[in-house]
């Protein structure tokens, strides 16, 4: 699948605005079970000046979601998904760590996680399982809030 991006923006250079047309090409391919998006694009100002750049992205497939109490009992390191926690402590609490239940609270774990979690918050976690002074943790990639 290819697609063509064309836009015409404006950026602030050494405080001059210039007219830029950014022109990409994004790509995607599946490359054994992940998503590799290649996005290509060249820079050209007012003055014909232009740059080109390209990267590439790497999305992997999650796992199928899992219950709390399974990917308690998974080995250190496994990639796990587990949807239908709520948030029993905000991020503001710890420092990097929130700590998450089901909701019918018969079972919690650490959520290892730098960005803002409310108290409350329904949450689904992708990560990897880890253990810290014998309590276990998700190391999270991916928290999602359910607004």
């Amino acid at each position: 699948m290819i697609y063509f991006l064309k836009l015409k923006t404006a950026i602030l250079l050494r405080k001059i605005v210039a007219p830029v047309i950014l022109l990409g090409l994004i790509s995607a391919a599946n490359v054994q079970g992940a998503n590799v998006i290649v996005i290509s694009a060249t820079l050209t100002d007012s003055m014909g000046r232009s740059v080109h750049a390209h990267t590439y992205l790497t999305i992997l497939d999650q796992p199928p979601a899992i219950t709390l109490s399974e990917a308690k009992s998974c080995p250190d390191g496994t990639m796990v998904r587990v949807e239908e926690l709520v948030a029993s402590t905000s991020s503001s609490h710890f420092a990097g760590l929130f700590y998450a239940q089901n909701i019918d609270r018969t079972s919690g774990i650490g959520i290892l996680w730098y960005q803002a979690i409310d108290c409350g918050d329904k949450i689904a976690v992708f990560g990897g399982i880890t253990t810290r002074d014998g309590e276990r943790f998700i190391q999270a990639e991916d928290v999602e809030v359910d607004l």
